[in-house]
Formats: structure tokens, sequence, C-alpha cells
């Protein structure tokens, strides 16, 4: 067992260089295999069991109240009580040297830049992010991995016997949720771990989020804004601000990325000025440069990322100035960073374009999996294409991604295209299936939130009995293929065809994603068919060897899983 320890001793950042020289290389693969003896192994066993304690306890529900201090009292006063049971004191999480970020759009790539900017630069990093893609492990890593299977047993018990097996009425807080446990335990991690610096991403919202317990966090960051989780945050761009702008703190300054909604703009300058918490905004830049002068790729795909990993390199150079400097002032900063001043009176920094050579292996070798993602199968002629995008702007930026990525490919015009699509929550689908219509996909399919046929669903890990599932019933997807017909039928009503009829030969609604991928790729895909064997016989795939593009986007549990079908691991 891991043996805890009572004194959380920090080091200095000024010995960080010296200690943590080494660099750290993410072991990556776009398409691995996986153990085929991995449900053998003692250590993942142990790790499952603790997944389904895990799973037993209840996901975050919308709480009707208008009262703030009882959402103060059921969120944040109640982790902070979980925390300190678990011996981590205010003063411990302030140790960690927390950058915490929020947002509605890219709030995970800038978590995730931040992260391997720092590690790069030679600190000891800690992530937690949310949701997972396959595995809950990978919420919390360190130095840019996720924690071992048995490492996470291990931390997972130590927190478990503390909050739910010692449990008793004294403790003033009832059992802790899903998200509520697993932010406590990442806490934990931290402390014992002797992060340098530990990336936070909030969960949702920001001012009652379980996350925002950190009272003296070194900077904040707030991603940019839009309408999503509007049962829990508010359903106008201005109670969602006002939601997100609770991660600011006295402590810090709060980067702001470039926003599209003045609305936004106004209520972040108001709640900074009422918090007492110095904000700047963080424009977009079009490339980066070496010392060399010559473009940086970036290692998370797409031109939204260019404001990402700007956010993230302007967080990271302050946190860092916080660090070395002697009598740091965060407000002669602003100054010397300063370009000049919003229409809000909020100061906007000048941009940082060119990079010294560890800064640009941070974003170059950055890896955020599920966002504007390609996988290529094993035959070269089926690639897939994937973002977990679930706003209508989100679902934009995949669409104009992918085109820009075919856009240079002179038989892109011959090629097949198809979409996987599904959605969560109390989303429109309508919207994202309007703007997806505009490709005219040869083929679409709705599959449930099921990696595998029931035989084969084996494992406890991703598919879990949240809202989103619960609500994962056949008259959703009976709505979704009447929606998808009559959008796409009125879009394309000038064609010579029998639309209705056409579109439904070529949609249909699958009871797991392994068959509906393998009806998309004409069973084509052999990782497919290999998997697909073992619960029946599977037909003969196609001697047509015409490439085909599957796009699969509308939920990021969507895209997690078919990633988990795909065989591909996250690290």
């Amino acid at each position: 067992m891991l043996k805890f320890l009572k004194n959380h001793n920090y080091v200095k950042s000024s010995t960080l260089k010296h200690r943590f020289s080494f660099k750290y290389k993410q072991n990556y693969s776009s398409y691995a295999k996986m153990d085929e003896n991995l449900e053998h192994d003692s250590s993942f066993a142990r790790y499952q069991e603790s997944i389904e304690k895990l799973n037993e306890l209840q996901p975050v529900q919308a709480i009707k109240t208008s009262d703030f201090s009882t959402l103060k009292d059921l969120r944040l006063t109640s982790t902070k009580l979980m925390c300190k049971k678990l011996n981590l004191t205010d003063e411990d999480i302030n140790k960690l040297n927390v950058i915490h970020i929020t947002g509605t759009k890219g709030k995970g790539s800038t978590s995730a830049f931040s992260e391997s900017i720092l590690r790069n630069l030679g600190y000891k990093t800690g992530l937690f992010t949310s949701p997972h893609l396959i595995e809950v492990k990978e919420r919390i890593k360190i130095n840019g991995r996720s924690l071992s299977y048995l490492k996470f047993h291990e931390y997972f018990s130590h927190c478990y016997n503390i909050l739910i097996n010692n449990w008793s009425r004294e403790d003033k807080f009832d059992r802790p949720t899903y998200f509520q446990f697993l932010t406590c335990m990442s806490f934990f991690v931290f402390s014992q771990e002797k992060v340098d610096a530990a990336i936070v991403e909030v969960g949702i919202g920001g001012q009652f989020d379980f996350t925002n317990i950190v009272e003296q966090p070194i900077v904040c960051g707030i991603s940019s804004l839009g309408l999503d989780h509007c049962s829990l945050l508010g359903s106008t761009i201005d109670k969602i601000a006002w939601q997100k702008a609770g991660i600011l703190k006295s402590s810090c300054v709060g980067f702001i990325s470039q926003q599209d909604s003045k609305e936004a703009l106004n209520v972040l300058k108001e709640r900074s000025l009422e918090l007492n918490a110095p904000i700047c905004i963080v424009n977009n830049v079009d490339k980066y440069v070496d010392l060399s002068s010559k473009n940086i790729d970036l290692g998370i795909n797409g031109k939204v990322q260019y404001l990402n990993s700007q956010l993230a390199l302007q967080i990271t150079n302050y946190w860092i100035q916080t660090q070395t400097q002697k009598n740091f002032n965060k407000n002669q900063w602003i100054e010397q960073n300063i370009k000049e001043v919003s229409e809000q009176g909020i100061p906007i920094l000048q941009p940082i374009v060119v990079l010294d050579d560890l800064r640009k292996e941070g974003i170059t070798s950055c890896k955020w999996p599920g966002r504007n993602q390609i996988i290529e199968s094993d035959n070269k002629n089926i690639k897939y294409y994937l973002d977990g995008a679930h706003t209508v702007e989100s679902i934009e930026q995949f669409l104009n991604w992918f085109l820009d990525v075919k856009k240079n490919e002179p038989n892109f015009k011959n090629e097949k295209n198809v979409l996987l699509f599904n959605y969560t929550g109390e989303r429109d689908p309508s919207k994202f299936l309007e703007l997806l219509t505009a490709l005219k996909f040869d083929a679409v399919a709705f599959s449930k939130l099921k990696a595998f046929p029931d035989e084969l669903n084996k494992e406890k890990d991703t598919f879990r009995k949240m809202p989103s599932v619960v609500l994962d019933n056949d008259e959703k997807y009976e709505n979704l293929l009447k929606m998808y017909i009559n959008l796409a039928d009125e879009k394309y009503k000038k064609c010579d065809v029998n639309n209705n009829e056409h579109f439904e030969s070529k949609s249909q609604v699958f009871d797991n994603i392994l068959e509906s991928l393998d009806w998309l790729t004409d069973s084509r895909d052999e990782v497919l068919r290999k998997k697909l064997s073992e619960t029946k016989a599977v037909c003969t795939s196609s001697d047509n060897d015409q490439n085909i593009n599957v796009l699969i986007t509308g939920s990021l549990y969507l895209v997690g899983l078919a990633l988990k079908v795909l065989r591909f691991k996250i690290d």
C-alpha cells in the first residue's frame, strides 16, 4: 500500500529546474493495441472494484434553488469538510500552486496545454479534468500520465474508507457525489505526490463547482463562453458568465479568452470588481514561430486551439513569474504586459508569438484525445474524425476543421462521408443536426451510449447510471431519426430522388457503437469485425475500396466510447 505522508513539505520552485531536468515523453499512440490479458491482471481487477464503488455514488443533480447560501453549503462547505477529513487543510490546498480553469469551450484544451508547457519546463505537474473518455483514472494525471491501476485503487481506497466507510453524522456532510469524491481525491493525490503545480479544470460552471474550494489559486483562466448546462447555470450568457467568474480570487489575476459576447465581458468586469480580482484579456493569434522564425504546429488540431494555447501560454508565463520573482506584484505585471484596453476597461495583453524550445515542445507535444482527432484504420481507406462537440459553436468548429483538412484533397468529392451522432442532457439536437446535414452524409447512425453488445460489456468504467444514460431510451432515438430525416429532406428537397425514402434507407438506430461503426464502414474495418465476430458470424466485408470518412460528434461520452471500440490507448 502507499505510505501517505502527514507532513506536506513544499519545495520552492527555484530548485525545480535542477530536480526535474528530465523531459517526460508521452506514450501516445494513435492506434494502439490494448493488452488482451488486462482483465487477468490483479491490479486491474482491484481498479475495477474501485470503479464499481465509485459508480454507486450519486451523480450531480440540478439544485432548484436561488438561495446562494444553500448552494454554498451543499457544494463548497461540504467539500471543504471532506478535504479536512482527509487531513487536507486550506493551506495544504493553497500550497499546490493551483491553476484554476473554467469556460464553456476550450477549458479542457487550455488545461492540457498549461500542463504540457509547465512539465516541459521542468515542473512536476498534477492535472484534474473531466469527464474521462475511456477510463476514470484519466481524470487525475501526474506529469502528464494517468495514475496506474494500482495507484488509483490505493488512493481511492484510502479516500473511500475515510469519506464513506468511516462517515458519521458528526461529520456534518452527506455522502459525496461522484464528481465531489473525485475532486477531493485529486487534491489528496496532488498533495501526496508533491506536485509543483496543480492544474484544475472546473466541472460545471465555477461559482458553486466542487473545485472552487481553492482560496488562493496562483492564477485563474476563463476560456470561451457560450450556452451550455443551462439547467444548472442559467439560460442566458450573462448568467453563465456570472457563474464562470465565480472562480476569480483577489489573490491572483484572471486571464480571459477573447469573447464573442460583449454582454459576457461586461459581467466578467463587474464580477472582477465585486471580487476585487483583477482580470485581463488574452486575444487570439494565428501562428507561432520558434527562435529561428519557423512556424510551429500545435499538438491539438484546429484553428480554435491557437486561442486556447495562447491562453495557456499567458497563464503559465504568469504562474512562473509568481514562483521565481521575489516580491512579485500582480498589478505591476499587468502594467508591464498590457497592449491596450477594451471598451469595458479590461486590460488586453501583448500576445506571445515567439517561443523558446521548451515552450515550443509544450504546445507541439500536447495531446488531448477526442478533440479534432483523426484515427486511421489499418486498411488506410477509412478515417475516423472525432470531436466531443456539444454546443452549436463547437459543432460549427468541428465541421470547419474537417472541411479545412479535406479541402486540398482532390478526391474528396468521390469519398463517402458518414456520421455517428448522439447527444446528452437537455441540449437541443435539432440545432446540431441542422448544421451537420450541410455535408449531405451518405449514411447516418444514431447509437445508444454503449460501446459493445451486452455480451461484450465486461468493464464498468465508462458506462454508468448518470442522468444522460438513464434518458438514453428508445423514444429518444426514434425522435432523433425522425428529426434527421425531416431536416435532410427539407435541405435537399430539390434532388430528383424521393428524399424521405432515400434518407430513411441511409439512416439507422443501433443498440451499440461497435455495430453502428461496422455498418457505417461497410464491414471493412478489421478491428471492428474481429471484435464483432466474438458474438456472432459477421457478414462478408465489401470489396469496395472507396475512401470513407466517419465523423463522430455530439457528445464527449459518445466519443469516449467510440475510442474504446477503436482500441485507442489514452496513455
